[in-house]
């Protein structure tokens, strides 16, 4: 009996395409490209190969260290790679071996940070009102008074940015502007694909390129 398998294409140079769509509509801002879930599912150290390459792509995110070790070991020493879910105890020495930078999402992981490599630069991402990953608006200043806490980053993530008429957007983006003041050196990031295409007010200075790449 004849059996067909499926084939997939993956069309690289298409994903090249969008990223600098995005990246032209986001002008200013540095445009990271995300490639957690082995790049949406089609293949992570293909993808940012070709995007370090090809359209000079040099910060990358992940979800976890795991992806984060794989990628480095893909990429070389030059890109920054940012893990999401940050670091817990069983996997803070990763951070290290393979230099990358946690997303700090709670003051736990702050204070796990800062004892396991003071000093050393991470992002701290804010909830502004997305409800998945973040530390609370009221834990910012608690995070900024942890001593040798580096922060590197500030970064958000909006809601509803499918919706760009939506009200929430534009009340996200006050409260996470008032929110990094704390940390006048770090850059920021709040939006995603959706919110790259919001302009100049949203873009800050890093956008995260994900589901719109793919």
């Amino acid at each position: 009996m004849h059996v067909a398998n499926p084939l997939l294409e993956i069309d690289l140079a298409a994903i090249a395409a969008n990223y600098r769509l995005l990246a032209a509509a986001a002008s200013g801002a540095e445009p990271a490209a995300v490639v957690k879930c082995d790049a949406y599912g089609l293949g992570a150290a293909a993808v940012a190969r070709m995007l370090a390459a090809e359209v000079g792509c040099r910060s990358f995110f992940v979800a976890y260290s795991e992806e984060g070790a794989s990628l480095r070991a893909s990429l070389g020493d030059g890109p920054e790679i940012f893990v999401f879910n940050g670091p817990f105890a069983e996997t803070v020495d990763s951070y290290r071996t393979h230099r990358l930078t946690p997303v700090l999402n709670s003051l736990e992981q702050a204070r796990l940070w800062v004892e396991a490599a003071p000093g050393v630069g991470a992002a701290l991402h804010i909830d502004t009102g997305m409800n998945r990953l973040g530390l609370p608006l009221g834990d910012v200043a608690a995070a900024h008074a942890i001593r040798d806490l580096t922060i590197t980053m500030a970064m958000s993530h909006l809601a509803c940015a499918s919706d760009p008429t939506d009200a929430t957007n534009e009340r996200q983006r006050r409260d996470f502007e008032e929110a990094a003041t704390l940390f006048p050196s770090a850059r920021r990031s709040l939006s995603s694909s959706g919110g790259a295409l919001f302009g100049a007010r949203y873009a800050f200075d890093m956008v995260r390129l994900g589901v719109g790449l793919y």
